[in-house]
């Protein structure tokens, strides 16, 4: 029934390969278990630094090497650079 459930969408979810849905999965399960952490208030501010840090170099990864690398997303901000390498120079037609 319910197990049935979550276990044909957790199916789905690993069959579908897409890194978006891993890092939307990732994040949800780490904010439906948010109440069970205990950490100190004092701790908190800690964890927020840290985690602002580890958010920082993820996305410096995940821009530098995940987009880059994806066909899709390769060809998208290759055109967009390539169209303001054309253009740097002639910002009135830009």
């Amino acid at each position: 029934t319910d197990r049935f459930i979550l276990g044909l969408e957790l199916f789905l979810i690993l069959i579908s390969n897409t890194r978006s849905v891993y890092l939307i999965l990732l994040l949800f399960l780490f904010l439906v278990n948010l109440d069970k952490i205990k950490i100190e208030q004092r701790q908190w501010s800690t964890l927020k630094y840290i985690s602002m840090l580890f958010c920082a170099i993820f996305l410096y990864y995940f821009f530098g090497f995940l987009i880059t690398h994806s066909d899709s997303y390769a060809h998208r901000v290759n055109g967009l650079i390539n169209f303001f390498e054309y253009y740097r120079n002639d910002w009135f037609h830009l």
